[in-house]
């Protein structure tokens, strides 16, 4: 069962259901969680961060499987640096955000497979708190906290 959170952006699309999460900026950075689920399975992570460098704004991204194995080497980490930031707008190599509404965002992404390149839109609307569900279940349906004792 989903289950609407505040603060997660939830959208369609890569043929399933993503979602996006953003901390506030703290320490000179935001960090970000992104995941796609296709058939009610996690298919994929990213871990992105955007620093404030002294040239500019600098967008970091790994891609994780479900296990957590990265897709980068161990070492190796997508750099993209920002374009000047306009209101409501940025862009960071292959990626673009921007702010539709108070409450959406959109991301056109471009995704490079097998070298033809695909463009991808996907609009992202905040859960407010007072749309949230309580869904106090973890992954393996038993509510949070349970214990079986041996």
């Amino acid at each position: 069962m989903r289950t609407e959170r505040p603060g997660v952006l939830p959208a369609p699309g890569f043929d399933g259901e993503v979602e996006e999460t953003w901390l506030p900026s703290a320490g000179g950075a935001m960090l970000g969680t992104f995941r796609l689920i296709a058939k009610e399975r996690v298919s994929f992570y990213e871990l992105m961060t955007i620093e404030d460098r002294l040239d500019g704004p600098v967008m970091l991204l790994k891609h994780f499987d479900p296990d957590l194995s990265s897709w980068e080497e161990k070492h190796e980490t997508n750099v993209w640096p920002g374009e000047p930031v306009e209101d409501g707008f940025a862009r960071f190599g292959p990626v673009e955000y921007e702010r539709t509404g108070e409450d959406s965002l959109t991301t056109r992404v471009e995704v490079e497979n097998g070298g033809e390149i695909t463009r991808h839109e996907l609009t992202f609307r905040r859960a407010r708190p007072e749309d949230a569900r309580r869904d106090r279940r973890g992954p393996r349906g038993r509510p949070w906290g349970h214990r079986t004792t041996p």
